[in-house]
């Protein structure tokens, strides 16, 4: 399960004074837009694989390791 943003901070940076209000906003707003351009690249860049012979019609599949790649990780700094 995936933490909200308060939550992560609590586990990893409980020694931090004061309050964490800001601070887990701007997590929550900083992944927001990182979500929303690795969702905007996951569909810019999925592939489907399908083997057909001919004119035949096929039912594809997702190629699933394009869209997991899809966003560089080193985006987010």
């Amino acid at each position: 399960m995936i933490p909200t943003a308060e939550k992560f901070i609590e586990e990893k940076y409980s020694d931090v004074p004061g309050e964490l209000n800001d601070i887990t906003d701007l997590m929550i707003e900083f992944a927001k837009f990182h979500v929303t351009e690795a969702l905007k690249k996951a569909s810019e860049k999925a592939e489907i694989n399908c083997d057909c012979d001919g004119d035949e019609w096929c039912k594809g599949k997702i190629n699933k390791n394009s869209i997991l790649k899809s966003y560089d990780l080193d985006n987010i700094k």
